[in-house]
């Protein structure tokens, strides 16, 4: 029975996802995200539900010592995995309460590294 619900619910949630794809004219999907430093603690910030992998790349990857992400910011966008993630097709959350496609993980560290550089 738990199977079952689970199915529904992500089934249901791919329905949903589908028309708001179908009624966006497959206009790409634009998000505002953010840097801002106080000190020297930095942050940036996005829209979707991020994996704790993504916010450790990015605080590897910044040029600043204390550097933290937020999700949630600036609206929301969903669950936002991994591009290997989203390659877990099947009854996951992830396949069902996602607006991305596998790109955008690349699109958002080279972003966010560009705009830590200037802070």
């Amino acid at each position: 029975m738990e199977n079952l619900t689970r199915l529904q619910m992500n089934l249901a949630l791919l329905q949903k996802h589908h028309a708001t794809n179908l009624a966006s004219g497959r206009k790409p999907l634009e998000v505002e995200i953010a840097a801002l430093r106080v000190g020297d603690f930095v942050l940036a910030t996005f829209p979707g539900e991020l994996t704790v992998e993504i916010g450790l790349n990015v605080k590897k990857s910044s040029p600043h010592k204390t550097t933290f992400v937020a999700g949630y910011t600036n609206g929301y966008i969903y669950y936002t995995p991994t591009a290997k993630q989203l390659q877990n097709v099947g009854g996951a959350q992830e396949d069902s309460d996602c607006l991305v496609a596998p790109e955008w993980e690349q699109l958002f560290y080279d972003k966010v590294a560009a705009m830590l550089k200037t802070l």
